[in-house]
């Protein structure tokens, strides 16, 4: 009984990012992972944003259902810094009336979508809430290139007479 407790303590700490148990390849039998292994899991993840959105560890799609979960994850990956809950809240509920409500159903939200991936993907305090550093997303990846051919655009002649020239010498 006292290994459960244990599984149950590290569950805990991996909520509130604390766990020091574990090795890299740990994973408990709910298939969440122990804190060790998270730099290396969290590094996996992949959120896709062109299409319907979805969530990819490695090239395996985890199993995130719940559209404003889809939505939350959306929003923190295109933001520039960490959101305000109230915010969030009020984007995803508009219509959800009392403050105090639309914010439970974002804490709610939020622990099922944790619940339904392998490892945790927020982080924040009582008032912010942003993805944990490390994900990959492909619109990242197109902002990426878009700014290499912006680049390599600023770069090249304005003609090919220019380029030319610039052979030359």
């Amino acid at each position: 009984m006292q290994g459960s407790t244990e599984a149950g303590n590290d569950m805990a700490d991996i909520a509130h990012g604390s766990s020091t148990a574990g090795t890299a390849d740990t994973a408990h039998a709910s298939g969440r992972l122990t804190m060790a292994g998270t730099a290396e899991a969290i590094l996996a993840l992949e959120l896709r944003l062109h299409g319907y959105p979805a969530v990819l560890h490695g090239a395996r799609p985890l199993p995130l259902k719940l559209r404003h979960a889809l939505a939350l994850l959306a929003l923190l990956a295109e933001a520039p810094g960490p959101l305000g809950r109230a915010h969030l809240a009020s984007l995803l509920w508009p219509d959800g009336g009392d403050a105090a409500l639309v914010r439970a159903r974002l804490r709610r939200l939020m622990h099922q979508a944790n619940e339904a991936l392998p490892l945790p993907l927020f982080e924040g305090d009582a008032d912010t809430l942003r993805l944990r550093a490390g994900w990959r997303s492909d619109m990242q990846r197109t902002r990426a290139a878009m700014q290499a051919v912006h680049a390599l655009a600023a770069a090249a002649p304005a003609s090919p007479l220019q380029a030319l020239a610039a052979l030359d010498g």
